[in-house]
């Protein structure tokens, strides 16, 4: 089979060739390898930014499938992800988070995922990278970490309103996704058993 159950993220896996040799398939599958994946992908994901600078022409030499600029002090710009998080880490803008970063958004997907009657799918209400952008936005804004590890000033100031509970929101709904994917594999895996059982038996 091509395609298998969504992961933790919303996007569909998908399956490795059985003509893959072994060595291959666990390079392929080395978590780190999957995390620098996910991460690039999703860096170029767009997010707005308020700058505190101005740069009144494109910025060509980036080299971008998309033209990014020209940029405004105080005046909100979309730019990728990754660019976004370059000038946050050096004063130069301020994140404007997603509406879907939003405690009472999350609250509400959380709901869906935990209700039994959706036990079989995710909640279309979240982008499917939004595990890493969630993750890289809260880093940006020094809002990564627990309340209880976090230094003095580093929960997010405004720009996350509540940092600390979106922290814990995203991490309850990934949990509660990879709970699904994990019923649902043993679920194929005891199909694919019964259906083997059967085949012997006749």
């Amino acid at each position: 089979m091509s395609s298998g159950a969504p992961n933790a993220s919303g996007s569909s896996t998908t399956s490795i060739s059985h003509s893959a040799s072994p060595s291959n398939s666990s390079t392929f599958l080395d978590p780190r390898r999957t995390h620098s994946l996910s991460n690039f992908i999703a860096s170029d994901t767009p997010i707005t930014i308020i700058p505190s600078f101005t740069y009144k022409r494109p910025f060509d030499f980036l080299l971008t499938h998309k033209s990014i600029g020209p940029l405004h002090a105080g005046v909100n710009s979309t730019v990728p992800l990754w660019l976004a998080l370059y000038l946050r880490r050096r004063n130069l803008c301020r994140l404007v988070p997603p509406e879907w970063m939003k405690s009472d958004h999350l609250r509400s997907v959380l709901a869906y995922e935990r209700d039994p009657m959706n036990s079989t799918k995710f909640c279309p209400n979240l982008p499917s990278r939004y595990v890493e952008i969630g993750r890289a936005v809260l880093s940006a804004c020094g809002a990564a970490r627990s309340a209880v590890h976090a230094a003095p000033g580093e929960m997010g100031g405004d720009e996350v309103g509540d940092s600390e509970v979106v922290r814990i929101l995203l991490e309850d709904i990934s949990t509660v996704r990879m709970d699904k994917i994990r019923r649902s594999v043993h679920q194929i895996s005891a199909d694919m058993a019964g259906g083997s059982s059967l085949g012997g038996g006749g």
